[in-house]
C-alpha cells in the first residue's frame, strides 16, 4: 500500500509542479522508478499467495482488489498525456492539491485497515474533494480547456478511486 501511495503522489507531482514540463525527464525517472517498486512488490505478493494456501482465498481477495486500485490509480495518469497545455492546472491547483492530500490519507489509513485489521473513518473527505473538482470542472475547465471531456474521464477514476478504497476499506 506504501508503494501504491508513493505513486499516487509522484503522479500528482506532475500535475502540481510548476517545472515540469521543463524538468520532465527527471520526473518520468522517478515515475519510473516509483511503478518498478510497485509493480515489484505486486509481483512479490503474488508469490507469497501461491505458497501460502491456507489464508489464500481471505488475502486473494483483498489483493485482488488492491490490485484494482492500482490500475485506477494508473488511468487517473493518463491526464499527463491527455493534457495538451500545463496551464489549465493553474485553474483547479488548490482543487487538485486537496486530491492529492485527501487521497494519500485515504490510502494511508486504507492500509492500516488492511494490515491491522483496524476500523477506519470512511473516506469522505476524498468524496467531498472529488466533488469540489468536479464542481470547478462544471464551471470552468469545461469552458477554458481546449480538450474537456478529458476532465470528465479523470472525475471518473476519481470516482472509481474512491468506491475502491470504500470496498476495501
Amino acid at each position: 500500500m506504501r508503494a501504491l501511495a508513493q505513486l499516487q503522489h509522484a503522479y500528482f507531482a506532475c500535475y502540481l509542479k510548476r517545472d515540469y514540463l521543463s524538468r520532465q525527464s527527471s520526473y518520468e525517472k522517478i515515475l519510473y522508478q516509483k511503478r518498478s517498486l510497485l509493480l515489484g512488490k505486486i509481483e512479490h505478493a503474488r508469490a507469497l499467495l501461491k505458497k501460502k494456501r491456507e489464508v489464500t482465498r481471505k488475502w486473494a481477495v483483498i489483493f485482488s482488489k488492491i490490485e484494482h486500485l492500482s490500475e485506477i490509480i494508473f488511468s487517473l495518469n493518463q491526464l499527463r498525456f491527455r493534457v495538451s497545455g500545463y496551464a489549465i492546472f493553474e485553474v483547479c491547483v488548490a482543487e487538485m492539491q486537496a486530491l492529492e492530500k485527501t487521497s494519500m490519507v485515504a490510502l494511508k489509513n486504507l492500509a492500516q485497515c488492511i494490515l491491522w485489521n483496524k476500523r477506519v473513518a470512511s473516506p469522505l473527505e476524498l468524496l467531498d474533494k472529488v466533488h469540489a473538482f468536479e464542481a470547478i470542472s462544471h464551471r470552468t475547465l469545461q469552458i477554458a480547456s481546449p480538450e474537456p471531456i478529458i476532465f470528465l474521464f479523470f472525475i471518473q477514476d476519481l470516482y472509481a478511486l474512491y468506491d475502491g478504497i470504500s470496498e476495501l476499506a
